[in-house]
């Protein structure tokens, strides 16, 4: 299994944790254990359903990069679903890639001189038959609320992203 798929297995297994954890904050219980689903309490009827990211057909998603050094910041990319950016560990996101003319990421890099500035590499790096291209790179230099296209139209597909420090 690759490093990066490896990461991102590890994320994805965090979810269900980290929203049990978030509900039982909200609704005043302890974290060390979760709710007994079959006790008979008003604790379910306080647990409320939220979003935690986009959904596309097939769900893939093709790229986690975080802020060193800021465990509560990163971005995530899917295939086709633009990019989403927490600040809080996961606990709520926001798509910050919306208004450009491509959703398909292949890969995220976060400046390690600057955590503000974001590299993006369109067109998801998946060889399928459903895969979709994108148009170039770009950058952002406000950590994601502004974009600015910065080149390579033509390259389809852009997988890795290397900073040189």
């Amino acid at each position: 299994m690759s490093r990066r798929l490896a990461s991102l297995s590890a994320l994805l297994s965090l979810v269900p944790v980290t929203l049990l954890v978030a509900q039982a904050q909200q609704a005043g219980r302890a974290t060390a254990s979760p709710p007994d689903p079959n006790a008979s309490s008003d604790i379910a009827k306080r647990l409320r359903w939220r979003s935690v990211g986009p959904a596309n057909n097939a769900g893939r998603i093709s790229v986690v990069a975080g802020v060193p050094g800021n465990r509560d910041v990163y971005y995530v990319a899917g295939a086709n679903g633009g990019i989403i950016k927490t600040t809080n560990g996961g606990i709520t996101f926001k798509p910050i890639f919306d208004k450009q003319p491509v959703a398909s990421i292949g890969a995220i890099a976060v400046a390690p001189s600057d955590p503000n500035v974001i590299y993006v590499g369109t067109g998801e790096e998946n060889p399928r038959n459903n895969a979709s291209i994108g148009n170039g790179m770009y950058k952002s230099v406000d950590a994601g609320e502004h974009w600015t296209h910065i080149g390579l139209a033509q390259s389809d597909k852009i997988a890795r992203i290397e900073l040189k420090v």
